[in-house]
């Protein structure tokens, strides 16, 4: 469940990073070019924070939660630490790409305190894959020159296409787990 939610975190990172610039000036009259900037960063950490509760699995079904604010506590100290840092070295973006680096260490730090309650293993190699492209899609479609929706329709919808072959593979493959744990013979 955990790669289909990622490739679809993916997809709409892809979405958001590579038309940003586009999506600002829609819901802007005036021209704000540094908001582009801030989009994918803030669009990361909270599509993070929606996958957070696949990654803490552990805790919600072995009814551990009250572990839970303890890894925010942690989560959010370290985030703060290095949001400070991020906004001395590069102001309003430093503190976007903050939000974002909060964000992953909440569902980095569930994921690991979750394994020792209920391991859940996660398939890191589509993880690694699905990352790979939506930064390779997400640098494409960003280096593209200005007013250039010609080139960039075409090649976010090939990513679009790669993206939802990585979601059908990762439903193909939690539906195959599904199958494997309903054939098991009871204990």
């Amino acid at each position: 469940m955990a790669s289909a939610l990622v490739a679809l975190l993916g997809a709409m990172l892809i979405t958001l990073g590579g038309f940003a610039e586009e999506l600002i000036s829609l819901i802007s009259a005036d021209a704000y070019p540094s908001a582009a900037a801030l989009v994918l960063p803030l669009s990361l950490g909270f599509g993070l924070a929606s996958v957070r509760p696949s990654f803490r699995a552990g805790l919600l079904i072995m009814k551990q939660t009250h572990y839970m604010p303890a890894v925010a506590a942690v989560a959010g100290a370290l985030g703060l630490g290095s949001t400070w840092l991020l906004v001395s070295w590069a102001g309003l973006s430093g503190a976007a790409w903050g939000t974002a680096l909060t964000a992953f260490l909440s569902v980095a730090l569930g994921w690991c305190v979750s394994q020792r309650f209920l391991p859940v293993p996660i398939n890191w190699w589509h993880f690694a894959i699905t990352i790979a492209i939506v930064g390779f899609a997400i640098q494409v479609l960003a280096s593209t020159p200005d007013d250039s929706l010609i080139y960039k329709v075409p090649v976010f919808f090939i990513f679009m296409c790669i993206m939802l072959s990585l979601l059908r593979l990762a439903i193909i493959g939690l539906e195959a787990h599904s199958t494997a744990a309903e054939q098991r013979p009871a204990a």
